[in-house]
């Protein structure tokens, strides 16, 4: 037995046929047929999950980790708007969503009825393409018409950039019916091939020749999923004397030559190293970079040239001084033109290098003196974590905390980088947990963005390996380390957003074991019983001064550039 809407089966027999397995479905009445489709198909997942905003991040952490399409389900009305937030992220952040909206027939739109908007076109300029099936059909060309629709929606979130599509889906009554389905004739399926951006020798050689004559060539790597072949030749070519490479936590790349800490390194620099640091050449890939001290600066100091490599075109100019933007993969053009590297004698690296493990030393020893704060519990924290986790880094101070020490090689790094919203973070993680159940997920956030989704704990499908460790110091404290913010007397009511809440009682609702601290020695103590094997998701509530936190990290900063040159 099945739904008696023909042409909604075929919408979850395409999507299994092209490689989806999991749908994530927020309760309704004009779903029905949806529903019922995707729950009754035998290969395909479904997850229900009540509050849309929290399905949709849920849907986004779950693609996020496979690279695979989920499917996203509601009911018409406010309910499609509600996935609007989790839809800009994947849009941002090359992440493959097919968003299925039920809707009113378009006759009733704008005429009174119920859970009735304009949902045509609804996520313009965050959506890579929109869609509107027919809600009639009665012919071969009508149900050709919708299949090829399912199918192009598909291939395109899986042609590079990656992203959502948004499938709008008009179903008139009844909705409940269903009809026992004996033959069922297989859709049309169209597939599509998708093979990587490549670059010619000509334009190989010729970047080359620039390369090599260059003596300070900088590599800033953004946010990438992890990736063996790339983490290879970006190391390969930080061995040339002319090149140091900057990395993100969020870039997944390790190496001993790569060099990580970026603000660390930054923060130091006066106007007179910036002729011996500025690059004449400059060369990035990967999305979103969260430093912004790098921007500020290279910004204001430009290389010759900028060349941003990606294997779809999208003209990236986070530093204004574009020259060259290559489409091809990234760790196509790096393995061609290392081939060709012959590049002079240089010091860049060095210099880099040198201040790098200057600054090392002066933060171990700044740290072992400091008193109890954010900076002090990252640390402890970070080198608690056991190799393997999949980290989630939530946003505001937790990334930016989180990118002042050395990333563990063996872990996984990702978060909400795309608009670097707090509204899905707690979302995103369970959903990427969902996926890697045999793998601790760590979610590190703060307590604005905790309280915000902590309706992301209102979901049966929390699995065990979903672990929450909660910097709570009171409010949004990046608003106290930001420039501006601290000097207006608005600080604590509207930006900073005081609060004096725990998630203890959150946690008991809906059965996720609580642990808390309060100083250094509680700290050692907790982690360790948060990392034992457990069986169900677990919070641990770490509290910091909410005034002293800003301090220490303004007395870190200044130690650093005190103390560099001695």
């Amino acid at each position: 037995m099945n739904t008696d809407k023909k042409h909604v089966r075929d919408i979850a027999e395409i999507c299994f046929l092209k490689g989806v397995s999991h749908a994530v479905i927020s309760p309704g009445s004009r779903n029905a047929p949806l529903v019922i489709a995707f729950n009754r198909h035998p290969k395909i997942n479904c997850i229900p999950i009540p509050d849309e905003r929290v399905a949709a991040f849920f849907a986004l952490g779950m693609a996020q980790q496979s690279r695979v399409p989920v499917v996203l389900i509601c009911t018409s009305g406010s309910a499609a708007i509600n996935y609007a937030p989790a839809i800009v992220e994947a849009f941002y952040q090359n992440i493959p969503l097919i968003v299925l909206t039920s809707d009113r027939p378009e006759e009733w739109i704008d005429q009174g009825d119920g859970q009735t908007i304009q949902q045509r076109n609804i996520y313009a300029n965050y959506i890579k393409k929109s869609f509107q099936l027919k809600q009639d059909i009665y012919s071969e060309e009508g149900a050709w018409f919708n299949n090829r629709i399912i199918s192009e929606a598909i291939n395109i979130s899986m042609y590079p950039p990656l992203g959502p599509v948004h499938i709008n889906v008009p179903l008139k009554e009844p909705l409940y019916n269903t009809q026992e389905v004996a033959v069922y004739e297989m859709p049309k399926v169209i597939h599509q091939l998708v093979s990587s951006p490549n670059i010619s020798d000509a334009n190989v050689h010729e970047l080359a020749t620039f390369f090599n004559s260059c003596k300070k060539v900088l590599i800033i790597t953004g946010m990438f999923t992890p990736n063996h072949k790339l983490n290879m030749w970006v190391e390969k070519i930080a061995e040339c004397s002319n090149v140091t490479v900057l990395t993100e936590t969020a870039s997944n790349l390790h190496g001993v030559n790569l060099l990580s800490c970026i603000d660390n390194a930054l923060e130091t620099l006066t106007e007179n190293d910036m002729i011996d640091f500025i690059p004449d050449l400059l060369i990035t890939f990967g999305n979103n970079i969260t430093s912004k001290r790098i921007k500020n600066i290279l910004r204001k100091n430009k290389p010759i040239q900028h060349w941003h490599i990606s294997d779809y075109s999208n003209c990236m100019d986070t530093f204004a001084s574009l020259t060259h933007n290559i489409v091809c993969d990234p760790s196509i053009f790096l393995e061609k033109l290392f081939a060709k590297t012959d590049a002079s004698s240089s010091n860049y690296s060095t210099i880099w290098k040198q201040r790098n493990n200057n600054i090392e030393t002066l933060r171990k020893k700044f740290i072992e003196t400091s008193e109890w704060s954010d900076l002090k519990v990252f640390s402890t924290m970070l080198q608690s974590i056991p190799d393997g986790c999949f980290i989630q880094m939530g946003n505001s101070t937790p990334v930016r905390y989180i990118q002042l020490f050395e990333a563990n090689k063996n872990n996984f790094y990702f978060g909400n980088r795309g608009t670097s919203g707090i509204d899905g973070c707690t979302s995103t993680a369970a959903g990427a947990a969902y996926i890697n159940q045999n793998t601790i997920t760590l979610l590190i956030t703060g307590d604005v963005s905790f309280f915000y989704d902590s309706n992301a704990l209102w979901n049966k499908n929390l699995t065990a390996n979903f672990k929450i460790i909660l910097i709570n110091n009171n409010g949004g404290n990046i608003f106290r380390i930001i420039e501006g913010p601290s000097k207006v007397d608005e600080l604590e009511e509207f930006f900073e957003t005081t609060q004096h809440y725990t998630a203890e009682h959150i946690c008991k609702t809906y059965g996720v074991e609580y642990l808390t601290s309060t100083n250094e020695v509680t700290l050692q103590h907790s982690l360790a019983h948060f990392f034992d094997k457990k069986e169900m998701p677990s919070l641990l509530e770490i509290f910091t001064p909410a005034k002293g936190n800003a301090e220490v990290l303004k007395k870190y900063f200044s130690f650093l550039k005190n103390n560099i040159n001695q």
